[in-house]
């Protein structure tokens, strides 16, 4: 064998050393991304029991919030605790919407106006918030489309919600 065919040689076994090493890479990064995603997923079922135990804790004033009932200071600041839980499910399951990988933004942004439909209190403190962050030059594109999805509720573009579901 000349040298330069060992050199043909080398470059190949080379060049095929290269292939297989970026393809485990490919299958490592594939395989770490789908543990990433798994662990999110318990993270965020995690979460929403935590939700949950949140709203039971303080049912009573949640159920006369979300009625858009009189409420005491007290119970006025517990209801805005629960209803910014709310808030931050919604809101964070929205940005994420590309790391969960199950829900669209527009799928998201349709399910909490129903809500507001529904609960004359909430829909009140998410309208208190979004007018908040305008206020203080916050575009959140968020809001705009929670409020665009809740005119057409509004105005019978879309059908209203049916039911009521006490832990959001």
């Amino acid at each position: 064998m000349t040298g330069e065919q060992r050199k043909n040689v080398f470059e190949a076994i080379g060049f095929v050393v290269l292939i297989a090493s970026l393809i485990f890479v490919g299958l490592q990064i594939r395989q770490e991304h789908r543990l990433a995603r798994a662990q999110n997923s318990a993270d965020f079922d995690d979460t929403m029991i935590e939700y949950a135990r949140v709203i039971n804790a303080n049912r009573e004033v949640w159920k006369k919030g979300l009625d858009g009932a009189e409420l005491s200071p007290t119970d006025q600041i517990a209801f805005e605790a629960v209803a910014f839980a709310v808030w931050q499910k919604f809101f964070g399951i929205y940005n994420r919407t590309d790391l969960l990988g199950y829900r669209s933004r527009d799928e998201i942004a349709r399910q909490l106006p129903s809500e507001l439909y529904i609960f004359p209190g909430l829909r009140h403190f998410f309208v208190a918030r979004c007018e908040h962050g305008e206020s203080m030059g916050f575009s959140r594109p968020f809001c705009h489309d929670v409020r665009e999805q809740l005119g057409k509720l509004d105005d019978g573009t879309l059908p209203p919600p049916e039911g009521k579901l006490y832990v959001l």
